[in-house]
């Protein structure tokens, strides 16, 4: 993941002020353009992707592999000024050999150390509701990302379908940001095995609830 950590940095260097659209797109037919380029038989796939950006005209970066394994990036900013959301960093990662495609968005901050616990627990309750992606934290330095994944073998690149994918990952940061805001001002961290028995005690609280309720609660017991 080190060419993640090298393509973080970007953002703070580069402003760009294109935003994720939520219109629905025009779907057009996968032909060859006069203006694909006479290697684009190389890295068809990043090559389709290349053009979905181009028709939105969002500036961003081709990274092209240094090496045999056919691997391409694209970065690309996303400067996010309404309700005081954060910007974010957004690399596809195209392995043109097997065929499958990663996104990642990538937070503008870093997770300092003394917040990993809550940001861990935080991450394991929202990816159990995520239906599609997941968020990950990089605990080696506090890279905070979502992740979407792909097998263009067996998935049509329209239009749409990027369309759709882009903001799911464009969603996966609205989460990303609300963990962010709740452990910036929240109260001083604690410790994992901390933030553990705090979850038992809220479950055992609910729990208890219920069966004040009269909710009929499971038992080993034949009922």
């Amino acid at each position: 993941m080190n060419i993640l950590k090298k393509l973080r940095q970007l953002i703070k260097s580069k402003s760009q002020d294109h935003t994720p659209q939520t219109s629905e797109p025009v779907i057009v037919p996968e032909v060859v353009s006069e203006t694909d380029s006479e290697d684009d038989y190389l890295h068809p796939i990043t090559s389709r992707i290349m053009q979905w950006l181009d028709k939105h005209q969002w500036k961003y970066e081709h990274r092209k592999p240094s090496d045999d394994k056919r691997v391409h990036h694209l970065v690309l900013g996303f400067a996010m000024p309404e309700n005081d959301r954060d910007d974010w960093l957004c690399v596809i990662r195209v392995n043109e050999s097997n065929q499958l495609i990663t996104m990642f968005g990538i937070s503008e901050d870093s997770i300092p150390e003394k917040h990993y616990a809550p940001v861990l627990v935080a991450i394991a309750k929202a990816n159990i509701n995520i239906g599609y992606g997941n968020l990950e934290l990089d605990i080696d330095d506090g890279e905070f990302r979502a992740k979407i994944s792909l097998d263009a073998e067996f998935t049509k690149l329209t239009d749409k379908s990027l369309e759709c994918y882009i903001q799911a990952v464009s969603n996966l940061m609205s989460v990303i940001d609300d963990i962010n805001k709740t452990i910036k001002q929240g109260d001083p961290p604690i410790s994992f095995n901390a933030l553990i028995e705090q979850n038992k005690k809220r479950n055992q609280n609910n729990q208890d609830d219920d069966e004040e309720d009269g909710f009929f609660m499971p038992t080993r017991q034949a009922q």
